[in-house]
């Protein structure tokens, strides 16, 4: 790892010499004309649109405010039980991190130099940077180091401290309690990242007193229930490790629309050539990762994407995810997650066959990925049609948004609410916002279940995986390194 920053430093600054001299001689004189530089440069000026950075979509920017907890679902639950909510099952995804390590030795080994060519390129008159973005990356540094690897942000603290607060404040009789091990049950894995968000979570929901006198549980691995991937040798070779997972994205990568966006963030960098890829896709790394923790600032590596280039990288990561962990790869992203909907169907249904013996609150933490892979187990957001290399018109209205269903915290909650007449209703929520449960509940007794967001216990699909789940047997027992 060692030699291959290295060798990339010395690469780089080599390249940085002799590009700098072929521009003076060759280049300079030729170099586009003002009106064209005019034309890419005004696309930017434009705010910048946050809610489309995918996986790193920071979750304030991803959600609509407008639809938590609505009133239309309450009044659904009102007129169709008349009952409370008796438990809560709530899966969370980390909050806003820090690049993992493998992310921060590209970024070290890579971003510095190219900061320098960048301003070698605005000083020459090239690209569209301004005289303070210029001197920003005159004296850039990574903002992190090695020691940040993987752990939680101080913006992702806040999201989850955000999150415990808004569902204690709308489900405040199941959370009326002080914390007790018997009625809140806290799980996460063996990533630092999911714990400290547990941790602020609950700062949130109970307060900085309670939370210091609260022994959170030991992460377990392996942890089939909320990270199965990294236990699952088949998933593994199956999916993460062939190369025709990835093969719609390779293909987009040769899309008028995706070569038409390297092509205009090329002159904003001001290079005569064609962009790196790799290179490109570090600075929009880092441009993600700065927008999310620090929402009120204009990151200099945002300052060369329009929304419209934001939006095709967007799909670019969707293409990514969609095939490795949803409904374009194999049967297997879904089922390996079987543990989770099994656990949801086993918690609610002892909840309804002896109310005095159940947790209130099942409060798990865990990873984009296996948010995605259950969602894709219960049939949530699945398009009319496969989001291919060659359809990206049709993405903007597909249920498949990745930057809206998998942002940082993103949160899948289920509720089981007991009737006035004894019986029970499950309901379900994304993002804190009334989901569908049409995959999981067949229309009954009239209803019209697609357009509902609740539906009577138990749901037969989720019944029917929690009998059939062999996740062991899938994977072939493999511990978590």
């Amino acid at each position: 790892t060692t030699f291959y920053w290295l060798f990339n430093r010395y690469a780089m600054a080599y390249r940085m010499l002799l590009f700098s001299f072929v521009t003076f001689i060759f280049i300079a004189p030729v170099y586009n004309s003002v009106p064209e530089k005019e034309d890419v440069c005004s696309a930017i000026k434009q705010p910048l649109d946050r809610a489309h950075f995918a996986t790193k979509t920071a979750y304030e920017a991803a959600i609509n405010k407008d639809t938590l907890i609505n009133v239309q679902f309450q009044e659904e639950v009102s007129e169709t039980c008349g009952g409370t909510a008796q438990l809560l099952w709530l899966v969370t995804r980390h909050g806003i991190r820090y690049p993992v390590k493998s992310e921060i030795m590209k970024m070290g080994a890579t971003l510095p130099l190219l900061a320098q060519e960048l301003v070698f390129n605005s000083k020459e008159g090239r690209g569209c940077l301004s005289e303070a973005d210029v001197k920003e990356l005159e004296n850039f540094v990574l903002p992190y180091g090695l020691q940040d690897s993987g752990q939680l942000h101080e913006a992702g603290a806040d999201e989850q401290f955000s999150l415990g607060e808004f569902w204690k404040r709308e489900f405040p009789k199941i959370f009326a309690e002080p914390y007790d091990e018997k009625y809140y049950k806290v799980e996460f894995t063996t990533m630092n990242r999911t714990g400290q968000s547990a941790y602020h979570f609950l700062r949130g929901m109970f307060g900085d007193d309670a939370v210091a006198r609260i022994n959170l549980p030991k992460p377990r691995s392996p942890n089939y229930k909320l990270r199965a991937y990294i236990s699952c040798p088949a998933w593994q070779s199956e999916v993460k490790n062939n190369k025709e997972t990835y093969r719609e994205q390779r293909l987009f990568q040769q899309h008028p629309d995706f070569l038409a966006m390297v092509d205009d963030v090329t002159k904003r960098l001001g290079y005569t050539q064609a962009v790196n890829l790799d290179e490109l896709m570090l600075i929009y790394s880092e441009c993600r990762f700065e927008a999310a923790w620090w929402p009120h600032r204009h990151s200099v590596w945002c300052k060369v994407f329009s929304n419209d280039d934001l939006q095709v990288l967007e799909y670019h990561q969707a293409l990514s995810y969609y095939y490795e962990d949803s409904y374009g790869g194999p049967e297997l992203n879904a089922q390996i997650t079987c543990a989770a909907a099994a656990d949801l169907y086993k918690r609610m249904k002892a909840a309804v066959e002896d109310s005095s013996e159940y947790p209130r609150a099942l409060l798990y933490f865990s990873h984009d990925k296996a948010l995605l892979q259950l969602q894709t187990l219960l049939g949530l957001h699945r398009p009319a049609q496969h989001l291919t290399h060659s359809n990206r018109q049709l993405y903007k209205h597909s249920p498949f948004q990745i930057s809206y269903i998998a942002p940082f915290s993103t949160n899948l909650a289920f509720v089981l609410y007991k009737c006035r007449d004894g019986s029970h209703r499950v309901g379900g929520m994304l993002q804190g916002a009334p989901i569908s449960l049409a995959t999981l509940c067949p229309a009954a007794d009239g209803e019209q279940t697609q357009q509902r967001a609740t539906c009577p216990w138990p749901p037969p699909l989720l019944k029917e995986i929690a009998d059939n789940c062999a996740v062991r047997r899938l994977c072939n027992k493999h511990d978590e390194l």
